[in-house]
């Protein structure tokens, strides 16, 4: 399609997303949070040590102080194992983006009330389960360098330089331009009391919600929800070439990207 209008949540600042590394008898751990969330399905899902809005940790709503943040805030360069600027669903959010950062941190970081220290391996294994590792947590895993080696391994089908020249082609040649308007202006999505619904019942609705919780740094507030009206699809095709696994991704562009253009899977849509 190419051109529509739509709700989207305007929130242009960059969040941090961290999880702290802590060696144990030479046994790598990472300090896993259990957290909930208002749009959980589940309630508590393990979360990154730090998952927290500019807003959040700059207490512009008064709440508590983020536990951990200074990890991350003031890490020394030394300590940083990753460091990644990424975007959070850019056909939700507009130029929404959260720094996801591991550090490793020296014994004096110990897991207080709601965090645990877990293995890789157990967090690997969390990782199959539904609804267990949410998905902020997952995109900071996903920044984890690759210590396996693949003996015997082929090579890439493609180099990492024809890859970023590709990616940049498509930035450079895909225009995405997403305004501003109204909500009484978008076309096909209605307004009620209650929510802010497309008229044939697609993509989502927006709805509010009020929340509390005497687990967050705010006791109790209320915000707007984005409502999926059906479960996604998410998919990674994956393919040995010479031995070594390749995935196929796509070059996808989203209108709250900022870079127009970013990798995602093989597939991912609604089915509905």
């Amino acid at each position: 399609m190419p051109a529509w209008s739509q709700p989207i949540i305007s929130q242009p600042e960059t969040g941090i997303l961290g999880i702290a590394l802590r060696d144990f008898d030479g046994v790598p751990h990472l300090l896993m949070q259990a957290k909930s969330e208002p749009g959980n399905v589940n309630g508590v899902q393990l979360s990154p040590t730090v998952q927290a809005t500019k807003s959040n940790y700059g207490r512009v709503h008064g709440g508590a102080e983020v536990p951990y943040l200074e990890l991350f805030r003031h890490a020394e360069p030394g300590a940083v194992i990753a460091d990644v600027l990424q975007s959070e669903q850019g056909s939700w959010f507009l130029h929404k983006r959260n720094r996801n950062m591991v550090v490793e941190v020296g014994p004096g970081a110990e897991a207080g009330e709601d965090f645990a220290w877990l293995t890789l391996g157990q967090v690997n294994a969390l990782l199959r389960r539904a609804n267990l590792v949410n998905m902020d947590a997952r995109t900071v895993l996903s920044c984890l360098p690759d210590w396996r080696r693949q003996a015997g391994a082929g090579r890439a089908l493609h180099p990492d330089r024809e890859i970023r020249s590709w990616i940049t082609r498509r930035r450079a040649e895909h225009e995405v331009e997403a305004v501003p308007i109204g909500l009484a202006e978008t076309d096909g999505w209605h307004r009620t009391e209650d929510e802010v619904a497309h008229d044939q019942g697609l993509h989502f609705r927006v709805v509010g919600v009020e929340v509390s919780s005497h687990r967050r740094e705010v006791p109790a507030w209320s915000q707007p929800l984005l409502e999926p009206t059906g479960p996604g699809v998410v998919a990674l095709f994956v393919r040995r070439i010479e031995g070594l696994p390749h995935a196929l991704v796509r070059a996808r562009a989203e209108p709250g990207f900022t870079d127009v253009v970013e990798l995602g899977p093989t597939v991912q849509c609604t089915p509905r």
